[in-house]
């Protein structure tokens, strides 16, 4: 008798100890190579629709989703400022040198105002960010994978215009993946966008 006493003395003082629901856990940041994963990309399944109702909508399968993961980070650093040292190194060096500045422009434009607004990501009622990629940083406007893509796209459509019906809508597709994956508002993309295209223009024009 003594010991069923014991035993449940035991457990009245476990359970007395504050708990974590899996929820609370679940809802926690998991940083990934210095970066936060999200709540909803920790949901997703590996394949199919995502379970989560916030994680997709009837116009964003899985499979959609990784062609829009693939496009966003078209605008990334190291793909536009490769696009720069590659026309370069390829003799172009009038336009590599053009994109390089257009996209430094817009940049160091873009970096002021994040920390200006500070406007923050899409989030769901409680706060928790909705995206379903890495953020690299917790400011939203304006977006600057869709500045960079628009910079280095007008820039090499203005030297050549031919290029023009491939490289503007491949940089549109950048930055409607922007929107899609939940990192940008709507707002964030057309200032990033509208960035760019100044970026683009003045550099031209500079080194014309």
């Amino acid at each position: 008798m003594r010991r069923l006493v014991d035993v449940d003395k035991h457990v009245v003082q476990t359970r007395a100890w504050p708990r974590v629901s899996a929820s609370e856990l679940a809802a926690r940041p998991r940083p990934v190579n210095g970066r936060v994963r999200t709540p909803l990309q920790r949901t997703m399944p590996s394949r199919g629709f995502s379970r989560d109702p916030r994680a997709a909508t009837d116009w964003t399968p899985r499979g959609g989703a990784g062609v829009m993961r693939w496009l966003t980070h078209c605008g990334g650093a190291r793909v536009t400022i490769g696009i720069g040292l590659a026309l370069v190194a390829l003799g172009e060096g009038r336009l590599g040198v053009a994109v390089l500045l257009a996209n430094a422009g817009s940049h160091i434009v873009v970096q002021l105002l994040k920390r200006a607004v500070a406007r923050p990501r899409p989030c769901d009622a409680t706060g928790r960010p909705l995206a379903l990629v890495d953020l690299p940083d917790p400011h939203s406007f304006p977006s600057g994978h869709a500045a960079a893509a628009t910079a280095v796209a007008a820039t090499v459509a203005l030297a050549h215009p031919l290029t023009a019906p491939v490289v503007l809508p491949l940089a549109g597709a950048v930055a409607y993946s922007r929107v899609t994956l939940r990192v940008h508002h709507l707002s964030d993309v057309l200032a990033g966008v509208a960035l760019g295209l100044g970026g683009a223009v003045a550099a031209t024009a500079l080194l014309q």
